[in-house]
């Protein structure tokens, strides 16, 4: 049985819901696509909630242009961020 590795991801801000549309007061935890794939705990102050499928769990997403991409970066052109309810499940 393959153990799949849970990635830590430490959000810096959360997000309004009213600034992406949802409801006014709630507020989202917004995460890159290149964590999906993986269980996430997420990270912000001193709470903490698990994510256990990035693709099926985010309730919105928009991809964006990144705007450190280049020719010759090996970056992708574009990144798409999964927008999730931040629900702690327990503190750190």
């Amino acid at each position: 049985m393959k153990q799949t590795q849970t990635h830590i991801y430490r959000a810096k801000h959360l997000v309004r819901g009213s600034s992406i549309g949802e409801q006014p007061g709630s507020v989202w935890v917004a995460i890159p696509d290149k964590y999906a794939g993986q269980p996430i705990t997420v990270l912000y102050g001193s709470e903490q909630m698990t994510i256990k499928d990035w693709r099926k769990e985010a309730k919105q997403f928009k991809r964006f242009r990144d705007k450190f991409w280049t020719e010759i970066s090996g970056r992708s052109q574009y990144y798409t961020l999964g927008y999730f309810p931040f629900k702690p499940n327990k503190e750190v």
